[in-house]
C-alpha cells in the first residue's frame, strides 16, 4: 500500500455541502475520497473525537463513512445521529464516556473488519488527536494517552489500503507531537510486521 499525509489546517469534517462550522470551510475529505473513487473502491475513516457531520452529508454506498467519535449528543455538533440518518454509506460507532485505549482499540478493531470487508482500494483517514486525555477540547472524556495512538496506527494499517490521512481536530498542543509520533511508529510497524 502507500500512504500520503497532508498536515493541512483547517480541519474539514464539519462542513457540509452548504455550510462551514467547527472551525471547518470545506470538507477536504471527502474532495479526496471522491477522487480517489474514480479510481477504485474508497471509503472515509474519521477517528476524530467528535462526529464529522458534514462528512455524513458526503456519506454514499460508494464512498462510505465510518467514524468513531464521542457522544455528538453531548458534544459538538450537539446533534442526534438519527436526525435525517445514519443514510446509506454510514457506520456510526458512539465511545462510551470515560473510554480509555482498550475500549477505543476494540471498538477501532471492528470497524476495521468492516472496512476491509468492503475491499477498499483507498482510504481517506480523518485523524484527529483530540481523543487525548488531556485535550481541553473534550466536553465528555475520553482517556487516550500518546502510547493508544500507536494501537490506532496500527488498526488503520491493518487496513490494508492505500491511504492518505488527512489532520482533524486536537488542540493540546503540548501533545500533538507525541500523538502523531505514536500513531505513526504503530501504523509503520503493523504495516511492515509479516503476516503470521
Amino acid at each position: 500500500s502507500r500512504e500520503v499525509a497532508a498536515l493541512c489546517r483547517p480541519p474539514g469534517h464539519h462542513a457540509g455541502r452548504r455550510r462551514y462550522g467547527g472551525y471547518c470551510y470545506f470538507n477536504n475529505a471527502y474532495l479526496a475520497a471522491r477522487l480517489l473513487a474514480q479510481s477504485g473502491r474508497c471509503a472515509v475513516l474519521d477517528v476524530d473525537y467528535h462526529l464529522g457531520d458534514g462528512s455524513m452529508e458526503f456519506a454514499t454506498e460508494t464512498t462510505p463513512y465510518f467514524s468513531l467519535h464521542a457522544d455528538p449528543w453531548t458534544s459538538y455538533p450537539y446533534l442526534s445521529e438519527d436526525a435525517g440518518g445514519p443514510g446509506p454509506g454510514m457506520d456510526l460507532t458512539t465511545l462510551p464516556a470515560g473510554a480509555d485505549g482498550a475500549v477505543y482499540q476494540q471498538l477501532l478493531e471492528g470497524i476495521a473488519g468492516r472496512i476491509r470487508d468492503e475491499g477498499v482500494e483507498f482510504l481517506v483517514l480523518s485523524l484527529g488527536f483530540d481523543t487525548l486525555a488531556s485535550d481541553y477540547i473534550q466536553d465528555v472524556s475520553v482517556g487516550l494517552t500518546p502510547a493508544d495512538f500507536a494501537t490506532v496506527g496500527a488498526a488503520v494499517a491493518g487496513i490494508g489500503a492505500n491511504t492518505l490521512f488527512l489532520l482533524e481536530g486536537g488542540y493540546d498542543t503540548a501533545g500533538l507531537a507525541d500523538c502523531a509520533a505514536g500513531f505513526m511508529a504503530g501504523y509503520d510497524g503493523a504495516r511492515t510486521t509479516p503476516s503470521a
